[in-house]
């Protein structure tokens, strides 16, 4: 094999049948069932991530804030532009996310926002980037501009927009809809995930997430964590 191909074949958008290489190219969503859906088993990193929703506070955030829990860990900010809402400190804090790492950026014209968007994705000091265009169509070529500069900077890149815009195409390197039914009591915190697009892997798979089951375990996880931790601290000691 060539020096040339060699190189080549190194880029995190080259997929190769016989070689799986997960840990450099994503980040886990911390639900299993959906990781396994996903090429690299989570959220492609230096990577656009598109989330359509058919509306707001439908568990978005939610399905998300794991792993940016995760992409912050070893430093850097968090960015939200353009956010409709407030986070709330209390539930940020639980996902273990530094509230004094996150800065929001608002202003109310689409020229200022791309311009916002492409110098935050840029910049390798950022772990995360969360924005919600002014208009929820984008052209192409904007959304490419936004895919180019998250390849150059910030690691995890969400971008959400509504479902209504799902058939346009889009060069984002994930594409997913979210869906919800929570008209029954019972299904408060299901979710209905659609794979839309993904570079290198299988569209159109679906899955259903209990995201309150599923954060109750991930919290279990955390406590079992920490109190091995104890106890090794305490053996250490004795």
């Amino acid at each position: 094999m060539s020096l040339q191909l060699q190189e080549v074949l190194k880029r995190s958008d080259i997929w190769q049948a016989s070689q799986q290489v997960y840990e450099s190219h994503s980040i886990s969503t911390s639900y299993q069932a959906l990781d396994d859906l996903l090429h690299f088993s989570g959220w492609p990193l230096n990577r656009l991530t598109e989330i359509l929703i058919e509306r707001s506070h439908i568990g978005e955030m939610q399905l998300v804030l794991p792993a940016i829990a995760k992409a912050m860990e070893p430093g850097g900010f968090l960015f939200l532009i353009e956010p409709p809402f407030m986070p709330y400190a209390p539930a940020w804090l639980k996902a273990n996310i530094d509230l004094k790492k996150i800065v929001i950026i608002k202003s109310c014209q689409q020229q200022d926002w791309l311009w916002a968007a492409e110098q935050v994705i840029a910049n390798q000091g950022v772990s995360c980037c969360l924005f919600w265009p002014p208009k929820d169509y984008l052209s192409n070529k904007v959304l490419k501009r936004l895919q180019l500069a998250a390849e150059q900077g910030c690691r995890l890149n969400f971008i959400f927009r509504n479902s209504s815009v799902a058939r346009q195409s889009s060069p984002a390197s994930l594409r997913l809809v979210i869906k919800s039914d929570n008209k029954l009591k019972y299904e408060h915190g299901v979710i209905h995930i659609e794979l839309l697009k993904q570079a290198g892997g299988w569209a159109g798979q679906k899955v259903r997430l209990d995201l309150y089951q599923q954060r109750l375990y991930n919290e279990n996880i955390y406590l079992i964590k920490n109190r091995h931790e104890v106890i090794d601290d305490v053996m250490a000691i004795t």
